[in-house]
């Protein structure tokens, strides 16, 4: 009975700990995001420190612009720059668009062909 106890009562702490992990990690983001020196990009976690940069950049960028000069432009994706378009933008793939999965099946069929003619190793 002790040491279900004391798992039980691990467990909890556990959970706890990570709830106020997330809530630190979410108050730093908000503050880095908002501040415009860079003392807190030392305590925000490696895989979103690029993306913060660049959502920060992003901000600062539009905000030189007028709405309607924006809202004709191509690269203005709104006044946020979301994860999704984000991984869009730096991290892209065949799967994006009707236009990239019709490219990649393209380079199936040339390979295909392709292979078809090429001598066996």
């Amino acid at each position: 009975m002790d040491l279900i106890s004391l798992e039980n009562k691990l467990n909890k702490i556990s959970n706890d700990l990570k709830k106020e992990d997330k809530k630190l990690n979410h108050l730093i983001n908000k503050s880095f995001l908002n501040d415009d020196s860079y003392q807190y990009y030392d305590l925000i976690d490696n895989d979103q420190k690029h993306y913060l940069l660049m959502k920060k950049n992003y901000k600062n960028l539009i905000h030189q612009f007028s709405i309607p000069y924006l809202e004709m432009s191509d690269w203005y994706i709104g006044e946020d720059l979301s994860y999704y378009e984000y991984c869009k933008i730096f991290y892209p793939t065949y799967l994006d668009s009707k236009k990239d999965i019709q490219e990649l099946y393209s380079l199936f069929l040339f390979y295909s062909i392709l292979s078809l003619y090429l001598p066996k190793i």
